[in-house]
């Protein structure tokens, strides 16, 4: 749980900057500009889910696989 808080900012900071990178493609005028205008819509749904599952879901799956095993007594 450590490394991903560690790392949070630095994941969160390229999940922004890709979103960023992404966005002129929606100032696109004509036939160039309709046949791109999902991309960087849909490149942002998909980081920003990516963002959530890296800070949540992959850090408690580890947390659950990586916990010591219980000792029978």
């Amino acid at each position: 749980m450590a490394g991903s808080t560690k790392l949070a900012t630095a994941i969160f900071f390229a999940t922004l900057t890709n979103i960023i990178a992404y966005l002129p493609f929606l100032m696109l005028t004509g036939n160039t500009g309709e046949f791109l205008r999902s991309l960087p819509i849909v490149m942002t749904a998909a980081l920003l889910c990516a963002l959530v599952v890296a800070m949540t879901f992959v850090p408690l799956l580890g947390y659950y696989i990586q916990r010591p095993a219980k000792r029978k007594s």
